[in-house]
């Protein structure tokens, strides 16, 4: 009797297991993830010549920088630094620059030195296009204060995703022919001519 009431059990227990599982049926383990977009952009010193090296550049920087030693008496392509861009959002970027003249003031008068802004790629992906390679006009010094100038120089393309950057190259030229002509008065110790380039972005 006992060993029938066993089997019987057994018999049961089995039924029960396999009554669970509907012919055909699947079961779904889904799992999710999310990765933020990240945007660096900004100026260096230094060229970057990978992706990960604009991010180290860039992560703890506020990407501004200063530039001396220009020589406004050079006809010669002086180059300055680079810019940077690394992003991975879905939204597509564009980075205008905005240029200024050099300008320096010295008793009542102010002098504006223009010059061409040359940038052109040292490294990137095809993901990112380039604006025509150069911002204003070298021009001999004057007092009387030229417009600011700029344009867009680079954006990533229409349809890219993922990893987009580039890496551009920064040169600047004078009329420093004209402008030793003209004479510009002096600016030593703790004066300079000076002008700030202003990188900005726009994401849609």
């Amino acid at each position: 009797m006992k060993k029938t009431v066993a089997i019987l059990s057994a018999l049961l227990i089995t039924a029960s297991l396999f009554a669970v599982v509907t012919p055909g049926s699947s079961n779904d383990f889904v799992i999710k993830a999310q990765v933020a977009g990240k945007l660096y952009h900004g100026f260096s010193l230094t060229e970057a010549t990978t992706s990960d090296a604009v991010v180290a550049l860039l992560e703890d920087s506020d990407g501004n920088v200063t530039k001396d030693g220009i020589d406004l008496e050079s006809d010669a392509a002086q180059t300055i630094g680079y810019y940077n861009l690394y992003t991975t959002e879905n939204a597509q970027a564009a980075v205008s620059f905005s240029v200024p003249p050099l300008s320096y003031t010295t008793g009542t008068d102010t002098y504006y030195v223009p010059f061409t802004l040359s940038y052109g790629t040292a490294a990137g992906n095809e993901k990112v296009s380039l604006g025509d390679g150069a911002i204003g006009t070298a021009a001999v010094a004057t007092t009387d204060e030229p417009a600011t100038v700029g344009e867009t120089v680079m954006k990533t393309l229409d349809t890219s995703t993922g990893l987009r950057w580039n890496v551009l190259k920064l040169g600047v030229t004078f009329a420093g022919t004209e402008n030793k002509s003209f004479g510009l008065p002096e600016a030593e110790g703790d004066d300079y001519y000076t002008s700030t380039i202003v990188a900005s972005i726009v994401t849609n």
